[in-house]
């Protein structure tokens, strides 16, 4: 895939209006100044199927995009703090004791018009308690979350479990209960369970990729939210915050209208209930989109926070692995999408580890120059209000306003040999799994 070219005079017939460079782009999308960052506010092009939808990723582009900048703005440059609880948060764990409450009566009448009622209150009793069991909060389960990961103990390898420990010290995190390795790009961590347990989780294919140094700010980063009590935080608002966007899937009218279209392609007649589904249409995308609303104002009262949260960890992931290091991690997460169709094609030329790493390597310097302007891209195409973290063309500004920080745990290169050769009887699989899907 070609960097971003930059387009002179001679091949748009403008320049920036307010300071006359010349205007970059990528593909088809948008223009915007690379210096000035005029228009770079500028929505993606939509394809959502209806009208509705397309008003809904407009606004919810133009929220995101003033959220995140405004609270950059507010946080460069600051000495980093973890997140504190916000009148926003104590409006949306209002809410969450709301929802709870009224969760709690539905099953309650639901059960006893099944016990008590007629057929038809039966019915309805049993028609209140599944919605209740569908908005039921979710605390998640170990298994779950581990159904598709392997899970690594500490003898089988402790050179990892000693870098995850040393990490864990530095920033003043408690151990994870269990670390797992899985196929997928992704670090993450999780806390789950009525007992609350901690999950490290660490893509073979992400992992292995980073340098040393970039592995140690990945740790200090996820580890960081154990720091941060984000485990908790998402919990207390996770009614408020998913309960109407529940509602409105679940009254989604795009099913009917596709179970219509297929029964008249295929010469049947819709049948009545189809019809007067047909009929109530506008009435249900009206709801549906006052839900949307209230899905999407609930998450910007929760952004902020969050966001504030990714913002503490980066800085932890400074402190242990260095600046250097977050900014070599953003970067290479600035790349996902290049760097997963890549490894994906060595993959299915029976390459491993190390085709995958040379493979990233080489994009990250194909790419080195473009840098500026992928940071900034992402600034405009990762703006959403429904997005956990601010873009990593912020947080890597972020990291450069903040004082340069050198590492303060160092992971050799014999370290991470040493890590690698313990993940290494996964990789084969692991390689299979990424040829068939990436």
């Amino acid at each position: 895939m070609p960097a971003i070219p930059s387009l002179t005079s001679a091949d748009v017939p403008w320049r920036c209006p307010e300071c006359h460079s010349a205007l970059v782009t990528e593909h088809d999308g948008e223009p915007w100044c690379d210096r000035c960052e005029w228009n770079l506010d500028a929505a993606p092009a939509s394809n959502a199927p209806s009208r509705v939808d397309r008003s809904l990723r407009r606004l919810d582009h133009k929220a995101g995009y003033d959220l995140s900048t405004t609270l950059f703005r507010t946080l460069a440059g600051k000495k980093a703090q973890p997140a504190t609880v916000s009148l926003s948060e104590i409006a949306l764990v209002g809410m969450t004791a709301l929802i709870l409450a009224l969760l709690i009566g539905m099953t309650a009448v639901g059960l006893h018009l099944v016990i008590t009622a007629s057929l038809l209150g039966k019915a309805l009793g049993l028609l209140l308690v599944a919605v209740a069991v569908v908005l039921r909060p979710r605390l998640g389960t170990a298994r779950k979350v581990l159904s598709d990961a392997d899970t690594i103990t500490e003898a089988q390898a402790p050179a990892l479990f000693a870098v995850v420990r040393e990490v864990a010290a530095k920033v003043g995190a408690p151990m994870p209960h269990t670390i797992a390795t899985t196929s997928r790009w992704e670090a993450s961590t999780l806390v789950v369970g009525l007992r609350r347990r901690r999950i490290l989780l660490l893509g073979l294919p992400f992992w292995t990729v980073l340098r040393p140094q970039e592995r140690v700010a990945v740790l200090a980063h996820e580890l960081g939210h154990f720091v941060n009590g984000d485990g908790s935080r998402r919990l207390a608002l996770q009614p408020a915050v998913t309960v109407f966007g529940t509602i409105a899937d679940l009254i989604d009218p795009r099913q009917v209208l596709a179970e219509v279209r297929d029964r008249v392609n295929g010469n049947v007649r819709p049948s009545a209930a189809l019809l007067a589904g047909l009929v109530l249409l506008p009435v249900v995308n009206t709801v549906r989109g006052a839900l949307l609303l209230l899905h999407m104002g609930t998450h910007a009262l929760a952004a902020r926070s969050s966001q504030r949260a990714e913002y503490y960890a980066d800085d932890l992931a400074a402190q242990a692995g260095g600046s250097t290091a977050v900014v070599g991690l953003l970067d290479v997460l600035l790349l996902t999408s290049r760097l997963k169709t890549r490894i994906g094609t060595r993959a299915r030329q029976k390459a491993g580890v190390i085709g995958w790493r040379e493979t990233v390597e080489n994009t990250r310097a194909e790419y080195a120059t473009s840098a500026g302007q992928l940071r900034q891209l992402s600034i405009r195409e990762d703006a959403s209000i429904f997005a956990a973290h601010p873009q990593p063309g912020l947080r890597v500004r972020m990291i450069q306003a903040a004082p340069h920080r050198e590492p303060a745990v160092v992971l050799t290169e014999v370290q991470a040999a040493a890590v690698d050769a313990e993940l290494a009887k996964y990789e084969e699989r692991y390689r299979r799994e990424i040829a068939e899907h990436w």
